[in-house]
């Protein structure tokens, strides 16, 4: 097997291809492959990165070490923190963004926290407390708000179906009309009622009022905007001057990149609300009518792709302009078995990613219980341990099936580029089907003989970076028809 491998990638080193590229013939997506040079063009990277296991696992701790040498200069980045009111994940409700704490239903929150505070406050003085102390008196007062704001949500839900079921209306009756069924519309991968949270954006690039165009980059599991592929990212575009006419936002969710975690909700593969909410916030505040284009990598890239497909269910095709997604989990539930299954490297992966997670989880109060008591040993385990039952599902299988971004790509009605390559170690590509890409003319898949999972390969002599420059070709031509 490794000799097969050997063999087959000195063959491409010495006679390097174009990617495959699957499209549908005449579509919108094959109209942007014209001016997209770097994807008529041969590419296969250095002999050292053309093993995906060693891509993988071995050149992020090259490239961060070359982004600590003194000639890598980090962005600057202005962020902008969006604090997210209580979501409704129910029909007929109104969500936005707010940026203080959700304000519905202060007085009666405050009154019942009156209480509630009497007792704190009392603690406080029959005791010396510390600053320690006090922190934790503050963090529980905090959750304790949450609760109350989540249960008088329930009640109105509650409430709200009695009276429709008393005139006779069944809210989220597939008989009501188009235009109801657009506004009552339930958001898969995420439960009735989500807290509050903070999430934020870390802006640099052009300024407001100098750019043409707004890329928002989504980072992949435990990512924030600190990662070196999007670090990466960043400096080539500053390097090939696009920071001068484009404005860069780098997503934070919740519990990453310094948001404040104010319940036990985070986010995961399938949750788009809260991307969503940021971003129509952006559409109305900071973009004015110029283009926005996602990027999104593994996790954050399965994001991206299901928010896209759930917009163009809805008919909303005025928010984004176009996404470059690389290596997006498609179909989770057999990246999973493929984890699980797939033998020793697989596993070796399956270990050292839940050991990532175990490690952020330890660290978040909210988790640290739940993780020392039953430190899941698997990333099948922890979904069906923390995740699953955060989303609403049932388990595992059922989080990772209403998550995959796979059911949604038939949806997608904007252009999208996805970058696939074949020999990565955690989201194999050869897994994923064709048909979508070749029916769909808003789709374009690129499929790659090397990659692995780095997201962040360099080729040629001067070690461009490879994907850099497929989001520069592929994001001018998405701007030159918007």
């Amino acid at each position: 097997m490794f000799l097969k491998k050997l063999l087959r990638v000195l063959y491409h080193q010495l006679h390097p291809s174009c990617p495959l590229l699957k499209y549908k013939t005449g579509g919108v997506a094959a109209n942007l492959l014209l001016k997209c040079n770097s994807l008529q063009q041969p590419y296969q990277p250095k002999f050292q990165w053309s093993f995906g296991l060693l891509s993988t696992l071995i050149y992020p701790y090259v490239v961060k070490y070359r982004q600590a040498k003194a000639s890598f200069h980090p962005p600057k980045y202005d962020r902008t923190t969006y604090q997210l009111p209580i979501f409704n994940n129910k029909p007929n409700e109104s969500n936005g963004i707010t940026t203080a704490s959700n304000a519905t239903h202060t007085d009666e929150i405050d009154s019942m926290l009156d209480k509630v505070g009497s007792s704190w406050s009392s603690r406080r003085k029959s005791h010396a407390a510390t600053k320690k102390e006090d922190d934790k008196i503050n963090l529980d007062l905090e959750r304790e708000r949450e609760w109350l704001q989540c249960e008088i949500a329930r009640e109105e839900n509650r409430m709200r179906q009695l009276k429709a079921k008393r005139a006779g209306v069944t809210i989220g009756d597939t008989a009501t009309s188009t235009a109801t069924a657009a506004a009552s519309s339930f958001v898969t991968c995420c439960p009735d009622i989500v807290p509050s949270g903070e999430v934020s954006i870390d802006w640099t690039g052009a300024t407001e009022q100098e750019a043409e165009a707004i890329y928002i980059i989504v980072p992949g599991l435990t990512g924030s905007s600190k990662e070196y592929y999007i670090l990466s990212l960043i400096n080539y575009l500053q390097r090939k001057n696009q920071t001068k006419t484009i404005r860069i936002g780098a997503y934070n969710p919740r519990g990453r990149g310094g948001n404040k975690v104010t319940s036990n909700f985070l986010y995961s593969a399938g949750y788009t609300v809260d991307l969503r909410r940021v971003l129509q916030q952006v559409h109305d505040t900071v973009a004015n009518n110029r283009p926005i284009i996602l990027i999104g990598f593994s996790l954050g890239a399965n994001v991206v792709s299901k928010l896209l497909g759930e917009l163009g269910q809805e008919g909303k095709n005025n928010l984004i302009n176009g996404a470059v997604v690389c290596s997006p989990p498609i179909d989770l539930l057999s990246m999973s078995n493929y984890l699980t299954n797939g033998g020793i490297i697989a596993s070796i992966l399956d270990k050292a990613l839940v050991h990532n997670c175990n490690k952020q989880l330890s660290n978040d109060p909210n988790f640290k219980e739940s993780i020392q008591n039953n430190r899941p040993t698997s990333m099948a385990e922890l979904d069906g341990q923390i995740i699953a039952p955060m989303m609403g599902c049932q388990n595992a299988s059922h989080y990772y099936r209403v998550a995959s971004s796979g059911l949604w790509l038939h949806q997608i009605n904007v252009p999208t580029l996805f970058v696939l390559p074949q020999d990565d170690p955690i989201i194999d590509g050869t897994r994923v089907r064709h048909d979508d890409f070749c029916t769909n003319p808003y789709l374009m898949g690129v499929m790659l003989q090397s990659g692995g999972h780095s997201m962040d390969l360099p080729f040629g002599r001067n070690d461009e970076t490879w994907f850099g420059k497929v989001v520069v070709d592929f994001s001018n031509a998405v701007r030159s028809i918007t």
